[in-house]
């Protein structure tokens, strides 16, 4: 199978594991639409090499793992934080700021009652 059509394959996966859309994805690596990374997942297009390096960053894997036909496992906890960034970017500064807030009250109540 041809790096390019094996590299869709593989983006949309992860992108699927994370919980990301399109859209979110095309945001977290400064993309211009949704439309960019249908265009990668369909084996369409294949990114240049600085989005390649965006890609490993927001999903936090290597070249190998993204370039690769091996599987990768990804940690829960990275799926979490990757859907929280993404759902931040649709917020305000004052939501942004509402949202700190209630973290920070669950955090002192949660220390509270130890």
């Amino acid at each position: 199978m041809k790096l390019k059509h094996r590299f869709g394959k593989k983006l949309k996966a992860i992108r699927n594991s994370r919980g990301l859309t399109q859209e979110q994805l095309a945001e977290l690596i400064d993309v211009a639409s949704a439309d960019v990374i249908s265009l990668y997942e369909l084996s369409k297009k294949f990114p240049s090499l600085d989005k390649i390096e965006k890609l490993t960053e927001v999903f936090d894997i290597d070249y190998n793992e993204l370039l690769s036909d091996e599987e990768i496992k990804i940690p829960e906890k990275s799926k979490v934080f990757l859907a929280l960034v993404a759902e931040l970017n649709n917020l305000d500064d004052e939501e942004i700021a509402m949202f700190l807030g209630n973290i920070r009250a669950y955090k002192k109540l949660k220390k509270g009652k130890k």
